[in-house]
């Protein structure tokens, strides 16, 4: 039985505000940690791809184009160079310009990536971070190979480098990467799992089953081998998980699927938004902050009919919700801080992204899609290739919970705050969720909970025995005597008393013969006890005649006193009979005799006598006395 449950240490979540800081494009930056957010100028030419990430508290630590990583003073890291620099791959550099003429809003005339690259955090570790490089599709025959590298930060006085041991690391080849420009960049995204993880989504190509989705599982141990899903479709497309992490869209097959990310699996088959894809071609996705829109751009290049359609996915009918925002092109969506959708532009020199949706979360027109928006910071030049989201892993500071256990019996199931978490270890290395125990003592389990909570729970076991009761021997008692059963034990708040009585107090008092138990109890331990309660007379009743004829006819011929035959016992009887000169006639000492109205052998004369009567009740150690006359009739 738990008695009491005190909280030791309460916790404390971590808002992250690692995606604070954008960095993409031709030196472009946005700052979200101001409202509105405040654009600026950085001093990297990242191009297509890009990722950015700050600290917990929204400062820039770094930012990448896969290739080269630049720290938060906008100085290319000393290892940071060259993060792909396999043996195996051309000698053209990835990830960089060619060339890049003039200054704010002027045109970059080439670039060799469309490739993907994505930060992650090492789990486990809040100072060090993963780079996942993807090379694009122009890179055939090795296209499609994913690569990472390790950003320490404290490394460089703090500015952070490259980890020599962990700098271009083979991951993985034969994923699908960008064939062309209106892809912009390769489908490449990290989310927060739901134990302490981050999963890394792909695509890869089956022969057998078409486009794959890997999930990649990344924990404080590395990286697992991918969990593949088939998707039902083949080729090249983008797709976007909802910030709630349930789902998962793709933009040209234009399919929703359900996720979990506690397996990285979907749902099959994924629910078809498009009927018609000839001409309903999409070519990005992303989702508004409160999950309950989808949003998927249209490119003009491809079609007449450009733009961005809106579905509600709380309709009962999501396909059927589709809502035109109007025409136009983009590039790829992403979701910023403060909640805006924003839309990238496909045009080299734009000063300005493609547009924003202010507020997503609303329906059709109110979500207020505002296009040419934000302005570029002067100095910036193209807008293409929004960061991809860093996911973060919210650590909560350690929870503890102490219990105090008393255990009326053994054995003992202890089991934690958190049935739902995992990693359990208790003390003894048992890495089961409940722990069974036979002795007194201190006994703890360390755990994790969602979504990332490190959790103790110590129990202290203590043994408060059940008193047994004793009721005492089977025994009778006299009639009209009323029996008091007691319990006899310590008093105790946890002690709970049943009688068969139904009573639950600690004693009861009986009149009727029968058998009785008590029960006692702490939690689901019990003792108990039972006695039989008979019943007996113990009172000796006596009936004495007031006359006798003993005209030897057979009635009432004797004269003698009349004790009820359930009598319990009779000691020292005496029987005296005297005649009117107080002369004793009869004398006798057992029960069963009687005056027979004789003396000496004689008849005795018609009249009055006297007797006396004397006896003890062997049971209850009485004293019986009487006396009185009696007449003789012949």
């Amino acid at each position: 039985m738990i008695l009491a449950v005190l909280l030791l240490f309460s916790y404390k979540v971590s808002h992250s505000q690692q995606n604070n800081i954008w960095c993409f494009g031709a030196y472009a930056g946005f700052d979200f940690n101001t409202s509105p957010m405040t654009p600026f100028t950085t001093n990297g030419l990242l191009g297509v791809p890009a990722a950015s990430v700050a600290d917990e508290e929204g400062q820039l630590l770094f930012y990448t184009n896969g290739d080269e990583v630049y720290n938060a003073n906008h100085e290319l890291m000393p290892g940071g160079g060259q993060l792909i620099i396999d043996p195996i791959l051309p000698a053209v550099p990835y990830g960089r310009y060619i060339s890049r003429t003039g200054t704010a809003g002027s045109s970059v005339n080439s670039w060799t990536s469309y490739g993907a690259t994505v930060i992650s955090p090492v789990p486990g570790s809040r100072q060090r971070y993963y780079i996942f490089s993807l090379t694009p599709a122009w890179l055939a025959p090795y296209d499609g190979r994913l690569y990472y590298s390790i950003i320490n930060m404290e490394l460089d006085n703090g500015l952070g480098d490259v980890e020599v041991a962990n700098k271009c690391v083979l991951l993985d080849s034969g994923l699908i990467s960008a064939s062309n420009i209106s892809f912009t960049e390769s489908p490449l995204e990290a989310i927060r799992g739901a134990h302490c993880n981050i999963w890394l989504l792909a695509l890869k190509q089956s022969q057998q089953q078409g486009s794959l989705l890997c999930a990649y599982n990344i924990a404080a141990t590395g990286i697992a081998f991918p969990i593949s899903n088939s998707l039902g479709f083949a080729g090249m497309t983008r797709f976007c998980v909802s910030p709630d992490r349930t789902h998962i869209a793709f933009s040209y097959q234009s399919k929703l699927y359900n996720f979990d990310p506690s397996t990285g699996m979907i749902t099959s088959p994924g629910l078809s938004l498009s009927p018609d894809l000839a001409n309903m071609y999409y070519n990005t996705v992303g989702f508004s902050a409160d999950g309950s829109k989808l949003y998927l751009g249209k490119t003009s290049t491809f079609q007449n009919n450009g733009g961005i359609d809106q579905f509600d996915l709380n309709a009962s009918n999501i396909p059927a919700s589709r809502f035109s925002l109007g025409n136009g092109s983009s590039g790829n969506m992403r979701l910023g801080p403060d909640g805006k959708l924003y839309l990238s532009n496909q045009t080299p020199n734009s000063p300005f992204l493609y547009g924003t949706i202010q507020s997503p979360n609303e329906s059709g027109l109110t979500c207020n899609f505002t296009p040419n928006t934000p302005f570029f910071a002067p100095g910036s030049g193209s807008g293409s290739g929004l960061p991809r989201f860093v996911p973060t892993i919210p650590y909560d500071t350690a929870t503890s919970y102490y219990s105090l256990t008393t255990a009326a019996c053994m054995p003992l199931t202890l089991q934690p705050t958190d049935t739902e978490g995992w990693d359990y270890l208790w003390n003894d290395g048992s890495t089961v969720d409940s722990l069974v125990v036979t002795q007194e003592g201190i006994y703890y389990v360390q755990y994790f909970t969602s979504p990332c909570t490190y959790q103790v729970d110590t129990f202290e076991v203590v043994i408060d025995e059940v008193p047994i009761p004793w009721l005492g021997e089977d025994t009778i008692f006299c009639y009209g005597d009323a029996i008091h059963l007691p319990l006899i034990a310590p008093e105790s708040d946890i002690l709970e008393v049943l009688w068969s009585t139904g009573s639950t107090e600690r004693s009861i008092t009986v009149a009727d013969s029968g058998l009785y138990w008590l029960q006692v109890s702490i939690g689901a331990c019990t003792e108990s006890d039972t006695i039989t309660i008979g019943r007996m007379q113990c009172q000796c009743y006596i009936g004495l005649p007031n006359a006798f004829t003993p005209n030897g006819d057979g009635v009432n011929d004797l004269f003698t006193p009349l004790i009820n035959s359930d009598c319990p016992g009779i000691d020292g009887y005496v029987f005296n009979v005297y005649n009117r000169f107080g002369h004793r006639i009869y004398s006798s000492f057992k029960t069963e005799e009687g005056w027979d109205g004789t003396d000496k052998g004689r008849l005795a004369e018609v009249g009055t006598y006297f007797f006396e009567l004397t006896f003890t009740n062997r049971l209850t150690g009485q004293r019986h006395y009487k006396q009185g006359d009696i007449t003789l009739i012949r």
